[in-house]
């Protein structure tokens, strides 16, 4: 038998990790969890996960890592400054394909481990910007989102379909804390607010009569969440959700999804799957976003495809043939 050198062995290992680009087996280690601006969900997200895996101990070492939300996450994902990401659905499909904003830029290491919460599309104008639909934003100051986060390229997705682009009103790339503060002072006409309900960020201003709830019309959210390419889904805000909110606003909503760049470990991904369902009344009592965590919500993960260690958990309880 051919006997290979110390030397020679520990480079062919060396070779064959370059070549294969992939995270050895096992588990542990420092890990980061990308979020979001300072008083977003992401955020809160991010720190929810990091606290919980550090608790149930024995997956690794995890810290929240601020970003201003899934665009950075995306692009901190790629460059491997983080390891794992809350993420919006339809902005992940964007950046596998290379698409839209993401032209040029594809990232095909992009995966899934979980469902999280459906994130409802909604708008707060002011009473009086005399805004009704989103057709009305034309010529308006319009929060999109903090630089570089989700909420702008979301923005830019869900206006295609009425053919506006930023160029037809006046964009302020602010963050949520940031677009209450400019509505409150009468700096901005609407904001959106991409995220569960009720969305504790606008409930002040709803109350105080600042701001109301308006969701999209209907021809609008039939074409964006019609036909099996579809990355949004039809949803309701149910009457009463925020004050003098009389009836149900219809609107669209897309799926917020903890995801992981493919080259960490099937191990470390399945374990920590695992850890997410075996202890879901913990998990859900951290923040209500997250309260109907559940892996029959595996089915409504759409446009990014699960990493192989999540999809060994789910087919081990039976969420997945």
């Amino acid at each position: 038998m051919k006997k290979y050198s110390f030397v020679r062995i520990i480079l062919i290992v060396a070779i064959l990790f370059s070549w294969n680009n992939v995270v050895f087996a096992g588990i542990g280690g420092d890990f980061n969890i990308g979020g979001g601006s300072s008083g977003g969900v992401y955020y809160a997200m991010s720190t929810t996960f990091a606290q919980f895996f550090n608790d149930v101990g024995g997956l690794g070492q995890f810290t929240a890592y601020p970003t201003t939300g899934t665009g950075q996450n995306l692009a901190f994902l790629k460059a491997g400054e983080i390891e794992f990401a809350i993420i919006a659905a339809p902005i992940g499909a964007d950046a596998l394909k290379g698409v839209n904003d993401w032209k040029g830029k594809q990232y095909d290491g992009l995966r899934s481990i979980c469902f999280l919460y459906s994130t409802y599309m909604q708008f707060f104008p002011t009473p009086q910007s005399e805004i009704k639909t989103l057709a009305d934003i034309k010529g308006k100051r319009v929060a999109v989102g903090a630089a570089g986060g989700g909420d702008q390229f979301v923005m830019r997705k869900l206006l295609l379909p009425l053919n506006i682009t930023f160029d037809d009103f006046k964009p302020e790339y602010v963050g949520a804390a940031d677009s209450v503060e400019l509505l409150r002072d009468g700096h901005l006409d609407c904001a959106p607010g991409f995220t569960n309900i009720p969305w504790s960020t606008m409930v002040e201003l709803t109350n105080a009569g600042k701001v109301t709830i308006m969701g999209m019309e209907k021809e609008h959210i039939e074409k964006i969440t019609t036909g099996d390419d579809a990355e949004f889904f039809p949803i309701t805000i149910p009457a009463g959700t925020y004050k003098d909110q009389k009836e149900d606003v219809f609107t669209a909503g897309m799926g917020t999804l903890l995801c992981v760049d493919s080259k960490i470990s099937d191990e470390q991904v399945y374990a920590m799957t695992k850890a997410i369902y075996t202890n879901t009344e913990d998990l859900s009592s951290r923040h209500a976003s997250i309260s109907n965590i559940a892996p029959s919500q595996v089915s409504m993960i759409k446009g990014v495809p699960l990493h192989p260690g999540a999809i060994k958990y789910y087919k081990e309880i039976g969420a997945l043939k």
